[in-house]
């Protein structure tokens, strides 16, 4: 019988991760069309949870993706036009950053910008528009 070493667990698990995150920039992309702002963080700050967005998940992502590493999260931060806090009303969320906690991080994952904690070092993002 043959074992598997923690490697190919790891990576498919920062798959996942990428694949999730890949799946939230979709969503966001439709509600920025629809709203013409992308999503605020509520209470307004700046980074959080997906899932304290305002009005964003119920409609556009309603099964909020969550890391496969107990204590890892994503990581949301949205931006208006200066690199402020945005409401998605007044002051329009023009921007974003996505992050992700990987576990085997290569050189060409390591791009996390601005986006806070992961519950780990934040090794991956993905920045838009």
């Amino acid at each position: 019988m043959t074992k598997i070493g923690p490697g190919p667990k790891q990576t498919a698990r920062d798959g996942n991760r990428k694949a999730a995150i890949a799946q939230m920039v979709s969503a966001l992309e439709i509600y920025r069309s629809d709203a013409g702002t992308y999503p605020a963080c509520n209470p307004v700050g700046a980074n959080c949870l997906i899932s304290a967005t305002t009005g964003f998940t119920t409609n556009y992502l309603p099964v909020v993706p969550t890391d496969p590493t107990s204590g890892r999260s994503y990581r949301y931060a949205p931006l208006s036009a200066v690199n402020g806090n945005c409401d998605g009303a007044a002051t329009k969320c023009v921007k974003y950053t996505l992050c992700a906690a990987l576990e085997k991080i290569t050189a060409a994952d390591a791009n996390c910008a601005g986006a806070g904690s992961c519950g780990a070092t934040c090794s991956y993002s993905e920045i838009g528009p």
